[in-house]
């Protein structure tokens, strides 16, 4: 039993145990034969129907907190489910949307991005959306498209479509070594720059 059921079941007996005394007090009271016993009776009943509120009014504001937690966790689950969710339509969605620039002809493309769109919303309802691996989904939403399956975008060594955007190697540059004109001169030389022009030995006239 965790520290939680304790508590709420601490709470429970307390606040039993205050309504079976508070009930004694009440009978007490009542069969008092004195003025002063009965006075004395009747501020413990108001002191233990006290207790015996706060301890409903903590039961209720725990009760609040759980199902308020419960909520919150329901709410970022439905939050990263939407999120991959959404991920895994864009990715799909690119791949295929490659397949209708190249062959499908212009003026046929916005319909067949429309179809996929459809189909995407569709298939996303379906718990098992995904689970299904992704080059396996694409395969199939393309063979239903009647539209050839484009290859993988990702290097050859894992061979599959990327949920995710991938770093472009072609696109680095590296920088230049050596010289301005991009390579470097013979080991144990140097290149030298005159600072000015050598002056013209021609006389002036």
């Amino acid at each position: 039993m965790d520290a939680g059921c304790d508590i709420d079941a601490g709470l429970e007996r307390l606040f039993e145990a205050g309504i079976e005394l508070a009930l004694q007090i009440q009978a007490d009271a009542m069969a008092a034969e004195c003025a002063d016993e009965r006075a004395r009776l009747a501020i413990a009943f108001h002191r233990v129907s006290r207790s015996v509120r706060q301890t409903a009014a903590l039961k209720m504001k725990l009760v609040r907190d759980a199902a308020l937690a419960d909520r919150q966790v329901a709410a970022e689950a439905e939050a990263r489910h939407d999120k991959r969710l959404a991920q895994r339509k864009a990715a799909v969605s690119a791949v295929i949307e490659r397949a209708i620039e190249t062959e499908v002809d212009e003026d046929e493309q916005s319909d067949a991005c429309e179809d996929l769109s459809v189909r995407l919303e569709t298939e996303a309802l379906d718990e098992g959306f995904l689970d299904e691996p992704l080059d396996r989904q694409i395969e199939r939403i393309c063979e239903a498209l009647q539209l050839p399956v484009p290859p993988p975008a990702r290097s050859a060594d894992s061979g599959r479509w990327s949920e995710g955007p991938e770093r472009d190697s072609s696109a680095e540059q590296s920088i230049p070594s050596g010289n301005a004109f991009g390579t470097a001169p013979p080991e144990g030389e140097q290149l030298e720059f005159d600072a000015a022009p050598p002056p013209d030995p021609r006389p002036s006239g």
